[in-house]
């Protein structure tokens, strides 16, 4: 009996030194696809090991709710950083201010990871837009708008009704859809739209705009592009790879300026890692937070899928790299989708409004945030 006591104590010893030894987490499929191999590395070098499962992000929220608790319930999960603020509230993540300002996160972004002064995860993938070109057109790029001569030389094929899209439009003549106080945090009370400069901007972008496309459908404006029947598209970064495919011949670069001494802005949206509250090795899942962004880990990840890691890496990868990469150097962290949908849904009906009416964009804007207060006023409550 005795000895069977002792061999149940050291086999229960032995499990549990294996499970602090082993890292859970939950990857996408295509994180996964990347890092299946290149987590040889980190395991060897800390002698543990490395168990993924593939969750979808968009389901990681309710699963990470159901399975607390449970004997594989993960140490780091990969969601939205529009997500945060939830996770945060519902207490299913955990902070890593200690080692945040060592991850080299563009200063920009900070605040997309800030809840209440403390810092929630790495990302490791960033999505903004881009100006894509027709290099027959324009050889040079465009190293900005002009704005009162020839706008009849641009055909923009853009999302209009998006207010992810036409944001350089309105941050390009000084404008702002939701303002910014002084600690750098979204101001919910304060909006921007119906601001002289953003109508300034919404009317130069009907000018450019493909009268065609109002009617039209998503897949309407990228094949305006690659029909040439739209010479300029503002557009995802990552449609890149599809438009290379279809067009063969296409040029991009950071959304340029539109009057003097003013850089327009772009929404961001991040992928991140997240360190769960219930972690059982913190040392351990923070240190491979750190091997996520390493030079070796980021390049490998652009190569599989071209994701760009937004930290200043000095890795220079290639010229589509280096203009997403000053792209975000001047993009703003879109804010928590369920604070946001108020504002989405009111500029989206304004949107349809002012491109057949622009005349009447400032009185649509005022109406439009008129509607945002009053959805404001209920959501507070």
């Amino acid at each position: 009996m005795l000895l069977f006591a002792i061999g149940t104590f050291f086999y229960n010893q032995y499990l549990e030194d294996i499970q602090h030894r082993t890292l859970r987490i939950w990857v996408s499929q295509e994180e996964y696809e990347v890092l299946k191999t290149l987590n040889s590395i980190f395991e060897q070098q800390y002698g543990v090991v490395v168990e993924m499962e593939v969750v979808p992000p968009e389901q990681v929220l309710t699963k990470l709710r159901l399975e607390r608790g449970a004997v594989d319930y993960p140490d780091i999960v990969n969601v939205s950083h529009t997500l945060i603020t939830e996770l945060v509230t519902q207490e299913l993540i955990s902070p890593i201010t200690d080692i945040f300002y060592q991850l080299n996160v563009l200063p920009t972004l900070e605040t997309a990871f800030k809840v209440m002064d403390e810092f929630y995860g790495v990302p490791y993938h960033a999505q903004t837009d881009l100006l894509f070109y027709d290099p027959s057109e324009f050889p040079d790029g465009l190293p900005a708008f002009a704005i009162t001569e020839n706008p009849e030389q641009f055909s923009l094929a853009i999302d209009y009704k998006s207010i992810y899209h036409i944001l350089p439009f309105i941050t390009g003549f000084g404008g702002y859809t939701i303002g910014l106080n002084n600690f750098g945090d979204i101001n919910f009370y304060d909006i921007g739209l119906d601001e002289s400069e953003v109508v300034a901007g919404l009317e130069h972008m009907t000018k450019l705009l493909d009268n065609s496309l109002i009617e039209g459908t998503e897949a309407d404006i990228y094949q305006a592009f690659i029909e040439g029947s739209a010479n300029i598209l503002i557009a995802p970064s990552s449609m890149l790879r599809s438009l290379q495919e279809a067009y063969g011949h296409v040029g991009f670069q950071a959304i340029p300026n539109f009057v003097l001494n003013e850089i327009p802005s772009t929404y961001i949206t991040m992928e991140t890692y997240q360190l769960v509250n219930d972690v059982k090795n913190r040392e351990l899942a923070l240190l491979y937070l750190q091997f996520l962004l390493s030079d070796e880990v980021t390049t490998a990840r652009f190569e599989k899928n071209q994701a760009i890691a937004p930290i200043n890496s000095e890795t220079i990868i290639s010229a589509y790299h280096l203009g997403v990469k000053m792209q975000l150097h001047r993009s703003l962290p879109l804010p928590n989708q369920v604070e946001f949908n108020y504002l989405y849904e009111p500029y989206r009906k304004a949107a349809e409004e002012f491109v057949r009416d622009p005349d009447s964009i400032q009185e649509i804007l005022e109406n439009a945030v008129k509607e945002i207060d009053q959805s404001l006023i209920g959501w507070l409550r």
